[in-house]
């Protein structure tokens, strides 16, 4: 996990935008929006189920946090994402809980034997 937090640290200070400015690697979980710094999508307020929505996931640990930072910059390039890892390590969690927080419907495909 130590590794996880130096490297948002790193990406904080050295991610740059294309005017010069810095990238934040703050969470953003507005009525409108979430996301990790620039890497935000909207929630869509008609579908928005407002008691799932109040349930406390934790995007704020570090971990958490910079997974959400990979998983959105994948997003925004508006392509399939293929998350690989060992079982149990919230892969799965961290898109539903993503969905539920943005008022989206989620589609699960898994390619496990």
């Amino acid at each position: 996990m130590a590794d996880c937090r130096g490297y948002l640290a790193w990406l904080s200070n050295n991610l740059f935008t294309a005017e010069g400015g810095q990238i934040s690697s703050d969470l953003v979980n507005s009525p409108t929006e979430i996301g990790v710094g620039p890497y935000t999508i909207p929630k869509d307020l008609e579908n928005l189920n407002m008691s799932a929505a109040k349930q406390q996931y934790v995007f704020e640990a570090g971990t958490t946090k910079f997974n959400l930072l990979k998983l959105l910059r994948a997003y925004s390039l508006d392509k399939p994402i293929l998350i690989e890892g060992a079982p149990g390590v919230g892969k799965t969690s961290i898109v539903e809980n993503l969905a539920k927080q943005c008022g989206k419907t989620l589609v699960r495909v898994n390619l496990s034997e």
